[in-house]
């Protein structure tokens, strides 16, 4: 079993000059996806498919800072190079001055942030457009819009059939239950969440199941956190502590980028969203409003920090 953290993606992105080449992509997103794709091809050409089950996925997704239609052309995605430069010299701050690093962070964060506003305020842009520009990594109001959540899933190889493309609804919790059945182990262990999906890969029709939804929390300071569920049909969301608190809901089917809250005008679809949601979270060990003592605080921001995301 190998597995490997790709970090490739995380912002600030930097190119390397053979892909710095609009035939790559439009923003810098899109030609890191373009290298990464050389890469994965590479990668691929050393490997027994016979033999080996390969999957490609992803823990969550980002707002890419560029808009490109026929009628507006935006960039406001950072120079990637300088970027890590600084973040590198603020990994040599002593961890005395960590504090201190962390509100000098914030206060850049919201200069940066206002500086984009200016920049976009007079423009017609869409909800859509406009969180894509706007959105940092540091903002306090978490949100679970499709951006962030919906991810690539690729299963290859061992004793799966090719080019099979599924347009259900599946969730990452559905992994392991598809690994464990595509290599033959039927003892699965017991409280697995999720569903094999192989049958789904064989052109068998399973139940479609909501997927549960939430963000993750800030360890510098407070932040308004956000859970919900997700149906091929509707998006649903709302504040972490308060169900009658920052309500969302967006039908997926006439409005896929998620511009329009309709949570006032379809209450009884919120109520039937809320049933979902209470139901996952009575029948699992999920705690939302979980929180960490001083100990597990240092091993999550050590992990975070292993991972670039301090």
């Amino acid at each position: 079993f190998y597995y490997i953290h790709i970090e490739d993606f995380h912002f600030p992105i930097t190119l390397s000059k053979e892909f710095d080449n609009e035939k790559f992509g439009t923003s810098k997103y899109e030609k890191k996806v373009s290298t990464l794709d050389e890469w994965i091809g590479k990668i691929l050409e050393k490997i027994d498919l016979k033999n080996t089950l390969v999957i490609i996925t992803a823990d969550h997704g980002a707002f890419i800072k560029s808009v490109n239609n026929e009628n507006l052309k935006i960039d406001l995605e950072v120079n990637g190079e300088l970027q890590t430069h600084v973040r590198n010299l603020g990994n040599l701050i002593p961890k005395p001055l960590q504090p201190l690093k962390s509100k000098l962070f914030f206060f850049l964060e919201n200069i940066r942030k206002k500086r984009k506003y200016e920049k976009i305020r007079d423009l017609e842009l869409t909800p859509y457009e406009k969180r894509a520009l706007l959105w940092q990594r540091s903002d306090s109001e978490h949100f679970l819009y499709d951006e962030l959540v919906r991810v690539p899933l690729l299963f290859l190889g061992y004793n799966l059939k090719k080019n099979i493309k599924i347009s259900q609804q599946v969730r990452i919790v559905d992994i392991l239950p598809t690994i464990l059945d595509v290599i033959g182990i039927t003892d699965n262990p017991e409280n697995v969440d999720g569903q094999s999906l192989l049958p789904l890969i064989e052109g068998k029709q399973i139940t479609e199941e909501p997927a549960y939804l939430e963000t993750h929390y800030l360890i510098e300071r407070e932040s308004q956190d956000k859970i919900g569920v997700r149906t091929s049909k509707f998006k649903f969301f709302r504040d972490v502590n308060n169900p009658k608190n920052l309500v969302h809901l967006y039908d997926l089917k006439n409005d896929p980028h998620e511009n329009n809250n309709i949570a006032n005008i379809k209450p009884e679809i919120v109520t039937q969203m809320e049933k979902i949601l209470q139901n996952i979270l009575q029948n699992s060990t999920i705690t939302p409003d979980n929180e960490f003592d001083e100990e597990e605080t240092k091993i999550i921001e050590n992990e975070l920090r292993k991972l670039g995301y301090l």
